[in-house]
């Protein structure tokens, strides 16, 4: 165990000034100028991607903490040939434990004195850590998604799940309104003032290739993190919340380094003793190597240029769409016809600007991507967006063969197959750019982008063009009803 002799946290400041606030509730204790609440997916996620922020966090003796962890790590030894579940819970625990102890070497505080207790909030059983007056973690167990993908289908198709057993708590049914009332009770009884989170567009943007820094593999997104910081903005439009980049952070320049770096490491191998599948050696210079060092060398918000005009996909609520899983129709600006398919059409056929009222065929139902990992060309990650699937035919919107070249048709063919992701940038008043993704190497950082573009008037094809302004790439997505 390392030894947790006082540190001066205040190296771990960045340049940046903090955020305005605006109070949600009465304080979590009286002593606490701010209550800062910590949403994620995973035990870990916070110590990578939301530090050293929560340290000084953990450190400040004005402010209450309190970490919500989403995802049990059963995925530990989930294995048709070891299909031990004594060896995944052990796991499980183990990785809660690690997390209780860094908190506790963080704040300056004995690891002993975490008090456990049942807790609930909006009718969802939870098992609750207190240390102190001031640290609070909520372990609410969501199966993991390499078991499965129960957060995922939770967040995107609103699929129930049942959670893992807790150490206070049992098995429970939860449906996505549940867990967010769930959230919503848990802030509310907090008190929280912000609320942290990791990066919701992480996968709407284009591979880096890190070819060049040595880096086998680098990751884009993780589908329990997206569904995680999406469900927190769909949950929360009324408080305020701060995105932090998760994986991309390994593209961009180290700027957590010298003591600020030491002290971070310090913390972070508090938890690293304790999780088997992350601990590579014993703590030391010749462990510093690979994606989980070029992590704790950073750390960068998810704001401004990098999130953008970007619609990210949520589900329904009182905000301006798009929302997933909900029928729309697309309307050209530049032409003012509808985006359609010839009633009747099969699959590979053309998409059309149509001006009479198809009914189904000019409807669209708009679905998020699976979330799912493919590795291409050594990189891992998610071809991130939306898919339009045609709510006559079940057929989605697809790039003729799958070409990433200009001025390509679009057609309609199966779900799941070919160029069919699009991320959709703008906003109800100047319109909607549809903007292909793509499942290949051409989804480099540094490739043209290209989008949905009308070609002409009424029964003329459409296309993917380069991005060029022209309000023949504009759209605006109408409910239908």
């Amino acid at each position: 165990m390392m030894n947790r002799a006082p540190k001066v946290l205040a190296t771990l400041l960045l340049a940046a000034a903090s955020l305005p606030l605006t109070a949600a509730g009465a304080a979590a204790d009286p002593a606490c100028t701010r209550n800062v609440l910590n949403i994620v997916a995973h035990h870990d996620d916070d110590m990578f991607f939301l530090s050293p922020d929560l340290y000084q966090n953990l450190a400040d003796p004005t402010v209450c903490v309190r970490t919500v962890f989403l995802v049990a790590s059963d995925y530990h030894a989930d294995r048709a040939d070891t299909p031990d579940v004594d060896e995944r819970m052990q796991y499980v625990r183990a990785r809660e434990e690690g997390i209780r102890h860094a908190y506790a070497a963080a704040a300056e505080l004995d690891v002993a004195d975490w008090q456990l207790s049942p807790y609930s909030a909006g009718e969802v059983a939870a098992t609750a850590y207190t240390l102190g007056h001031r640290l609070s973690i909520v372990e609410l167990r969501i199966p993991d998604n390499a078991s499965g993908g129960a957060l995922w289908s939770l967040y995107a198709e609103g699929t129930g799940l049942t959670t893992v057993r807790g150490e206070r708590n049992d098995p429970q049914t939860l449906s996505r309104d549940s867990l967010r009332g769930f959230l919503r009770g848990v802030a509310a009884d907090f008190g929280a003032d912000v609320i942290n989170t990791v990066d919701p567009t992480a996968d709407h943007h284009r591979w880096v290739d890190m070819s060049a820094q040595h880096i086998d593999g680098a990751m884009r997104s993780h589908p329990d993190h997206l569904s995680a910081a999406r469900l927190v903005m769909w949950s929360f439009p009324d408080v305020p919340s701060r995105f932090y980049r998760d994986y991309t952070t390994m593209y961009l320049p180290e700027n957590i380094t010298g003591a600020a770096y030491d002290e971070r490491l310090r913390i972070y191998w508090e938890y690293d003793a304790y999780d088997e599948d992350i601990r590579i050696c014993d703590p030391g210079p010749e462990c510093e190597d690979g994606w989980y060092y070029s992590w704790l060398h950073r750390q960068y918000r998810a704001e401004g240029p990098w999130m953008g005009d970007i619609v990210v996909p949520l589900p329904p609520s009182s905000r301006p769409g798009p929302h997933l899983g909900e029928i729309y129709h697309l309307e050209n600006v530049w032409n003012g016809l509808r985006l359609a398919i010839t009633p009747g059409a099969t699959a590979n056929a053309p998409l059309l600007s149509s001006s009479a009222d198809a009914g189904t065929a000019q409807r669209f139902r708009l679905i998020a991507t699976d979330g799912a990992w493919r590795r291409v060309g050594g990189r891992i990650g998610t071809d991130g967006g939306w898919l339009l699937q045609n709510v006559e035919s079940g057929l989605c919107l697809t790039v003729e063969g799958a070409s990433a070249t200009e001025r390509a048709r679009v057609v309609q063919t199966a779900c799941g197959q070919g160029r069919q992701v699009v991320r959709i940038h703008g906003g109800a008043a100047s319109g909607y750019q549809l903007r292909f993704a793509t499942t290949s190497d051409e989804d480099l950082a540094g490739a043209p982008d290209l989008a949905l573009t009308a070609t002409g008037g009424r029964d003329t094809g459409i296309v993917q063009g380069p991005i060029t302004g022209g309000q023949d790439q504009w759209w605006q997505i109408l409910p239908t009803s």
